[in-house]
């Protein structure tokens, strides 16, 4: 990523009814299912540093531990300056004397994982959040589907690369395994439970995460492995240091069954990207806004689903903020599309000031029905869902004038020329259709197909009387009936019944009028159309 690029914010909203996780119980594994069950770990071992916005100069992210502050991680340029975890912040200010100092944000680190959890759904129908900073994914069932072991994770590996986070990664036939050959930073893959102990065995203690007390009194027995420890008398081992310590060891190793919790991704997508510096310039907001719409397809793709609203919030520092809200016709989950909408709307919206921050929301995601979509598309073509360029016309001519400013016309089943139309959000697919003549192709009232006489172009909303000379009805002089009575005589059912006998008329000019004349009353004439 560049020294100009942008790390987003996910901030995931939750339901305050439900809870984000469900329960999903591992069943016990025997040694033909410990065969298929294939774990992957991504250990985010920077996530700490990398939940702020990239820093091109050396950053490091410090906690106190004991007496002193140390660091818990760093970017790549404190790297190449010497700076290692655990090192004082004093040794390190003495190694890079420029070092950023960062206060560590749990909540943001908690949040972000909940997002990469998300997108790793695309991946594995189950992914755990129950181990600190790491991701477990359970992709022995998705093997096939991505093609194999290698191709899976070079997929997984690009897209952590895309999003900013470095990650280490290990495969192993247990959760746990996998947890502790990726926290020791050993990027193994054990594909056969024979083979996990010989593994583990190698691990130091420091990756077990186990309290210090219990590592000091391991390490008064000589034990500094995890090959040490499965040496000593289980019996022993559990009265000193806890059956849990004993219990961990037989979940890594699979003696022992797994229970975990599957992630289950919220149903609104809320995510917000802080900007490097105040900023007014519509390319700047849009980049951000680019970046956080790519998040939401990637969320929307995990749930199979679309959105059909979405709403932008430009935060300012000492005003409310600047709320830009969007409707589509169509379900859609493209960024580029989107972003063109964001762009309508973001050059001709008035900022009352700098903009902080660009937060990104939707509603409910809708789910898709997979019999609506494309069953066989050749690579780069896009499905029906990103197809609909007539639609998307409408959408972005809406954005640029003005929700109101916009609308399509139907027709509805109704004889009164007044009442056979209404206006639509958008454009109306399974509507009657023009034939070529400028006639309504469709359904009558007793469910047969026809044609319905012509009708002018242009419609008068509310009839013009005609003057009469001699019998005649006259529009810049008297008119000529080419056609007709078409008779007209409902509405009685609404207290609105028309009665009145249409004819297709031409003036001196040859234009063809759309007139009728009332069969009660006084019997006028009027003009209710022009034909083109």
């Amino acid at each position: 990523m560049t020294q100009n690029s942008f790390r987003f914010r996910p901030l995931f909203s939750r339901q305050p009814a439900r809870s984000a996780t469900i329960k999903s119980v591992v069943p016990a594994l025997t040694p033909t299912a410990r065969s298929e069950r294939l774990w992957l770990c991504l250990d985010f071992y920077r996530l700490p540093v990398e939940v702020f916005a990239d820093k091109a100069k050396p950053a490091a992210v410090a906690e106190k531990k004991g007496r002193c502050r140390r660091v818990v991680a760093c970017n790549g340029p404190a790297s190449h300056e010497g700076i290692r975890l655990g090192f004082s912040l004093t040794a390190a200010v003495a190694l890079a004397p420029g070092l950023e100092v960062l206060e560590r944000r749990p909540d943001l680190e908690q949040q972000t994982l909940e997002q990469l959890a998300a997108w790793a759904g695309q991946y594995s129908s189950l992914v755990n959040l129950g181990f600190p900073g790491a991701l477990l994914l359970e992709i022995g069932g998705s093997l096939k589907l991505f093609g194999g072991l290698q191709t899976l994770t070079r997929q997984l590996a690009a897209g952590l690369k895309r999003q900013g986070y470095s990650a280490f990664r290990s495969v192993a036939p247990t959760a746990l395994g996998a947890f502790w050959l990726a926290r020791a930073g050993a990027e193994t893959v054990i594909t056969h439970p024979d083979r996990l102990a010989g593994s583990l065995g190698r691990l130091p203690l420091g990756c077990l995460g186990w309290p210090e007390q219990v590592r000091r009194g391991l390490a008064g027995l000589g034990v500094r492995t995890i090959r040490d420890c499965l040496r000593l008398p289980r019996d022993g081992f559990a009265r000193r240091f806890g059956p849990d310590r004993l219990n961990e060891l037989d979940r890594a190793l699979g003696k022992v069954p797994e229970v975990l919790t599957a992630y289950l991704p919220p149903d609104r997508f809320t995510a917000e990207l802080e900007l490097p510096m105040e900023s007014r310039e519509t390319e700047l907001l849009l980049t951000a806004s680019e970046r956080l719409l790519e998040e939401l397809r990637r969320f929307l793709i995990v749930r199979q689903g679309a959105v059909d609203r979405f709403r932008l919030e430009l935060k300012h520092r000492r005003l409310p903020a600047t709320r830009v809200s969007l409707e589509l016709i169509r379900f859609s989950r493209d960024p580029d599309h989107l972003g063109m909408l964001v762009a309508e709307r973001l050059n001709r919206q008035q900022l009352p000031a700098p903009v902080t921050a660009v937060c990104l929301s939707t509603g409910p995601v809708t789910r898709l029905d997979p019999k609506n979509r494309a069953l066989f598309l050749t690579p780069g073509q896009p499905d029906n869902l990103e197809r609909q360029d007539g639609f998307r016309l409408v959408e972005r001519l809406k954005a640029r004038l003005g929700r109101d400013a916009v609308s399509g016309l139907c027709l509805e089943p109704e004889h009164r020329p007044e009442k056979n139309w209404t206006r639509t959000e958008g454009m109306q697919g399974d509507r009657p259709r023009k034939d070529f003549a400028g006639n309504f192709s469709g359904t009558d009232p007793d469910g047969k197909s026809g044609i319905c006489p012509p009708r002018p172009l242009w419609f008068i909303i509310r009839p013009e009387q005609l003057d009469v000379d001699c019998g005649q009805p006259c529009h810049q002089g008297r008119l000529a009936l080419i056609s007709g009575p078409e008779r007209i005589e409902t509405g009685w059912w609404d207290n609105e019944d028309v009665a009145r006998d249409y004819y297709v008329a031409s003036n001196r000019h040859d234009v063809r009028l759309w007139i009728f004349r009332e069969r009660g009353g006084l019997r006028r004439w009027f003009l209710h159309g022009v034909f083109g």
